[in-house]
C-alpha cells in the first residue's frame, strides 16, 4: 500500500489520519544531506578565572523546532547562536563556550521509534522523502518514530506545543520554559555578528551605537533598559526557585531533561544535572530532588526517549 503524505490531514489522503503534512519536507532535507540537527558540545568558563566549570556536554539541537535556532543555516550561526543565548546575562560570572558543533541527518543514516524499538533503514528515510506512507514505510513525521507509535502517543513535539508531558497532563516544566522564552523574545534586544547586522540592529531598536550597551555573546540592549534586563534573569530565578518546591515540577522537569540529553544511550546524570546547574551531591542531599529524580528516570526508561 502506497499513499501520499501530503494528503494526509486533509481529508485527501487514506490510511493514518489527521498528520500534518509538512513531514515530506523534513525528510527530504534529511534525505539530501541538508542537516536540521546538530549536536553541540560546549562548556561553561569562569570569567574571573578562565578555566572550565565542570565538564563538557553535548546537547542536541534541532533548528526546525527550536525557536531560538530558527535563523540558524549551518554550524557556525548554530555555534554563535549557542553561545549569545547562554551569555545573555551580562551579571553572570559564566559564560559558555561551545567546542565543536555536528551535523545530524546525514545521508544514508539509520535509525529507530524511540517508542517501540522499529528499525529504519536508508532506503526507509528516502522512500520517506518522496512522500511514501503506509505497508511500505512506517517512518512518522519525524525521524525518530513510527507512524503507529505516533498515533498512540502523539509526537515530542506536538505535546511540548500544548505543554503537555507523556500522559498528556499540564507540564508545569514546559509551562516554566516557554514563558522564559517569551520574556526573552519580546526584550527589546538583538545579536550582531557583523556591521551590517549591527545596523540592521540598530534600526530595529530605533537607537544609536552610543545608547546600547553588550550583554556578552554578540547580544545588544538598550542602556535605559539594563536595569528591567536585569530584573527579568532575577525574576525568572525567583519563579524558578518557589517551583522547584512542587514535586510535579520537579519531576517534570528531570523527566523532560532526561530525554533531552538521552539518559538512555549514556545512563550518566551529568549532562541532565549540569544542564539544570545541579550536582549529583545536591540531589543526594535533597530528599525531593532525590526521590523525583529516581521516579523520573524509572518512567522514562520504561518508555525510552519518551518525555
Amino acid at each position: 500500500m502506497k499513499n501520499v503524505r501530503r494528503g494526509l490531514g486533509k481529508g485527501l489522503g487514506t490510511g493514518y489520519k489527521n498528520l500534518a503534512p509538512m513531514d515530506s519536507h523534513i525528510h527530504s532535507l534529511s534525505a539530501k544531506g541538508i542537516s536540521t540537527k546538530y549536536n553541540v558540545k560546549a562548556v561553561a568558563i569562569n570569567t574571573e578565572t578562565g578555566k572550565m566549570i565542570g565538564k563538557p556536554r553535548w546537547e542536541k539541537i534541532n533548528t526546525k523546532t527550536n525557536s531560538i535556532f530558527k535563523n540558524a543555516k549551518n554550524k557556525e550561526d548554530v555555534k554563535n547562536t549557542y553561545e549569545a543565548f547562554w551569555g545573555l546575562d551580562p551579571y553572570s560570572k559564566e559564560k559558555v563556550e561551545v567546542l565543536e558543533v555536528k551535523t545530524l541527518n546525514a545521508k544514508g543514516k539509520t535509525g529507530r521509534c524511540i517508542h517501540c524499538g522499529m528499525k529504519f533503514t536508508a532506503e526507509d528515510y528516502k522512500k520517506a522523502s518522496q512522500g511514501v506512507v503506509g505497508d511500505d514505510c512506517l517512518v512518522g513525521d519525524y525521524d525518530n518514530i513510527c507512524y503507529p507509535c505516533q498515533e498512540k502517543y502523539g509526537t515530542k513535539e506536538a505535546r511540548e506545543k500544548s505543554h503537555l508531558d507523556a500522559k498528556g497532563k499540564k507540564n508545569l516544566y514546559l509551562i516554566s520554559k516557554a514563558k522564559i522564552e517569551k520574556d526573552i523574545d519580546k526584550f527589546p534586544m538583538f545579536f550582531a555578528f557583523s556591521k551590517e547586522q549591527l545596523e540592521e540592529g540598530l534600526k530595529k531598536l530605533k537607537t544609536t551605537r552610543k545608547d546600547i550597551v553588550s550583554i556578552g555573546g554578540g547580544g545588544f540592549i538598550k542602556k535605559v533598559d539594563t536595569d528591567k534586563f536585569k530584573e527579568m534573569f532575577k525574576r525568572h530565578d525567583k519563579e524558578h526557585n518557589e517551583m522547584m518546591k512542587n514535586p510535579d515540577y520537579v519531576y517534570q522537569m528531570f523527566r523532560y531533561e532526561l530525554s533531552n540529553h538521552e539518559y538512555c544511550i549514556t545512563y550518566d546524570y551529568e549532562d541532565t544535572l549540569s544542564s539544570l546547574n545541579l550536582t549529583m551531591g545536591q540531589v543526594n542531599k535533597n530528599p525531593l530532588l532525590k526521590k523525583q529524580l529516581e521516579k523520573a528516570t524509572k518512567d522514562y526508561m520504561k518508555n525510552v526517549g519518551d518525555c
